[in-house]
């Protein structure tokens, strides 16, 4: 190469051979010499790239022994999006399979957490989830009919949630509060993540509202440990 390139493009560079798979999870990337010669630049601006691609958690260092692509790794940001929006923002291609859509009546601590009387029907749909292909996410979410109703005419499996709540229901979710906490699980579950008959995973539990402080759904959620983790961030008020 003839061209010296700036560190934003050999980063940009970089990145596309990720997504593209030229560079897979756990490769090595070439050594600040290689890449010094591949991209006619200076070592400080090869650190400089390196750097930044670990600060946004694209590759890791082992010291004394190189750079590596990290493992695929979805992570949910602090802005409120629906699973399907989230994945497709990331360039990747998210699936869905609805496993049901009924009408029950839930368990009491779940009825009372949703400011609901006992004995009350609400919807509970379960739902596997998938991002190109590999299982991410299995999920159970509870929706009062008062809210949604006859959300069961509408195909879930191909439609996001949160779109249909927003077009056909004028509901937006403004924000949620959630536990996210590492369980065991089995059965259906972790075949499902996992193919195995047990497994850890991440449990995300907790309320979604909309701008007027009503509650508009609770879930649970249940992530492959190794293929998601959570953003979060922390405010001092003081």
């Amino acid at each position: 190469m003839n061209k010296e390139y700036t560190a934003k493009e050999i980063k940009e560079i970089i990145t596309d051979k990720i997504r593209a798979k030229a560079y897979k999870p756990n490769d090595r990337l070439p050594t600040e010499r290689e890449m010094m010669e591949m991209y006619q630049v200076s070592r400080t601006t090869i650190r400089n790239v390196i750097n930044e691609l670990i600060s946004c958690r694209a590759v890791y260092r082992i010291p004394d022994v190189g750079v590596f692509v990290e493992k695929e790794i979805i992570r949910k940001s602090n802005r409120v999006m629906g699973f399907t929006e989230l994945i497709k923002e990331s360039g990747r291609i998210p699936s869905t399979k609805l496993i049901s859509l009924e009408l029950i009546v839930p368990e009491d601590h779940i009825l009372q957490a949703m400011g609901l009387e006992l004995n009350t029907s609400v919807y509970l749909m379960e739902r596997n989830r998938s991002v190109d292909g590999q299982p991410i996410l299995y999920e159970y979410v509870y929706i009062s009919p008062f809210k949604a109703p006859d959300l069961d005419t509408f195909d879930l499996s191909k439609n996001s949630l949160y779109e249909i709540l927003k077009k056909e229901y004028g509901i937006k979710i403004h924000y949620l509060i959630e536990n996210v906490s590492a369980v065991t699980v089995d059965g259906k579950i972790s075949d499902f993540l996992y193919e195995t008959s047990t497994a850890y995973a991440l449990k995300n539990e907790g309320l979604s509202y909309d701008i007027n402080d009503n509650i508009i759904e609770y879930g649970i959620s249940y992530y492959h440990a190794e293929k998601f983790s959570f953003d979060s961030i922390v405010l001092n008020r003081d």
